[in-house]
Parts: structure tokens; C-alpha cells; sequence
């Protein structure tokens, strides 16, 4: 009994360190700043002062930052330290190897290689597979094209894999993922798409339990279709 309750009260002790507090309510305060901006930068549209592209494009990226600040909320919550958090949403140092960097590399040939395949079956057939996102995301400024490959990739994979994965499951954290894109988009094509990836990158954090395969492999397919998007 006495080592027990001397395990509780080490654990709280723990829990509300002033290191856990502050790192906690710094996490919990930019949460809701970016729950606030998501909603009141389309409000600067409606009275003029931001332009639409600026508009959508700010009010996207401060959506995105909500991914990880829910993962990270959660498990600090929870009274976890920050190391641990990062441990096991696999971005410690020690997840980070040669052989997942090539497991990353090949996620991004296998998914480019289907999405030429695609093309090749649109142009044989004739039939036009729209996903809507030219169209979407068609006279968005500059930086949002950067951020939608070099950040919101990281965003991503830190919810939908590094955090929902371990706790959902990785069928669900795929369909929610789809999801996502489908109400981004509202493509059928890119909900498959996107399901097809969030169940092949769930598989991979399953068994490496390294979210770096996941978030280069996210991040090169992103940044060639940009590429193609802004040569169009």
C-alpha cells in the first residue's frame, strides 16, 4: 500500500510539474487561437479586407495547425511529458533511420505510379476522373502552395497516423482521413485516393512506428502535384 500511494503521488507530481503546466496551457491557448482565426479570417473577406484567395488560403492553414495542436492537447491532458509525446507519435530521433527514409521514398513512387496509371486509363478511355482540386485551389497565393507541402503533410500525419492510428484503428483513421479530402474537395476520387494512402501509411506507422515513411512520402507527392498544379 505504501509503495503504491507513493506511486500515485510521484505520478502527480509529475503530472503538474511547472514544465507539464506551462507547456500545457501554451498548447491549449494556440488550440483555440487557431479554432478563432479558422473562423474569423473568412469574416475579413465579407468586409473587404482580405482578398478571397488570401482568405481561404489563411483560414486553411490555421485548420491545418489544429491537427497536431488536438493530438498534442489530448496527451498533455492525459499528463504525459513532452518526450513521451513525441516518442509516440514516432518523431523521436531514434525513429528517424535510412531504411524509413526509403520506406517514404517508395510510398511516394507507389502513389505517383497509380496516379499515372490514372491518367493513362483517362486518356485511353476518354472518361475524365475529376478530384476538383485545380479548380479549388486554382489563384491561391504563393505560400499557401509552399505550406501545402512542406507543413500541412507533417500536420496530417501527426492526427490522422501518429494519433488516431494507435487509438482508432487504422481503417478509421484512413476513412476519416478520406473524409477530410472529400469535404475539401468534394471528389469522390480524391476520398479514394486519399483513403488508399491513409490505409497504406497507417500500415507503415503500424509496423515501424516511426511517422517519418508517412510524412516524406506525404509530403513529395504533394510537393510534385503542386509542381503540375502551378505548370497547368
Amino acid at each position: 500500500m505504501v509503495i503504491q500511494n507513493s506511486k500515485v503521488k510521484r505520478r502527480k507530481q509529475k503530472k503538474s510539474s511547472p514544465e507539464n503546466i506551462s507547456i500545457r496551457y501554451t498548447v491549449y491557448i494556440l488550440l483555440w487561437l487557431s479554432i478563432v482565426l479558422t473562423f474569423f479570417i473568412p469574416y475579413l473577406y465579407t468586409i473587404n479586407v482580405l482578398s478571397y484567395g488570401n482568405a481561404v488560403a489563411l483560414s486553411s492553414i490555421s485548420f491545418s495547425f489544429m491537427f497536431p495542436l488536438i493530438a498534442f492537447t489530448y496527451m498533455l491532458y492525459k499528463g504525459k511529458r513532452l518526450k513521451n509525446i513525441v516518442d509516440e507519435l514516432g518523431l523521436s530521433k531514434r525513429r528517424l533511420a535510412i531504411r524509413y527514409i526509403g520506406i517514404g521514398i517508395l510510398l511516394f513512387i507507389l502513389f505517383f505510379s497509380l496516379q499515372l496509371i490514372a491518367g493513362i486509363v483517362e486518356y485511353i478511355t476518354g472518361y475524365a476522373i475529376n478530384t476538383n482540386v485545380s479548380s479549388t485551389l486554382a489563384n491561391f497565393p504563393v505560400y499557401f502552395y509552399i505550406f501545402a507541402f512542406l507543413i500541412a503533410p507533417i500536420n496530417e500525419e501527426i492526427l490522422f497516423r501518429g494519433f488516431m492510428v494507435p487509438r482508432f484503428g487504422i481503417i478509421l483513421s484512413a476513412i476519416v482521413f478520406g473524409a477530410m479530402h472529400y469535404l475539401s474537395y468534394f471528389s469522390i476520387a480524391e476520398f479514394v485516393a486519399a483513403l488508399a494512402f491513409g490505409l497504406a501509411a497507417g500500415y507503415i506507422f503500424k509496423k515501424t512506428q516511426s511517422l517519418y515513411p508517412s510524412i516524406l512520402g506525404h509530403m513529395l507527392f504533394d510537393f510534385v502535384n503542386v509542381l503540375l498544379l502551378l505548370m497547368v
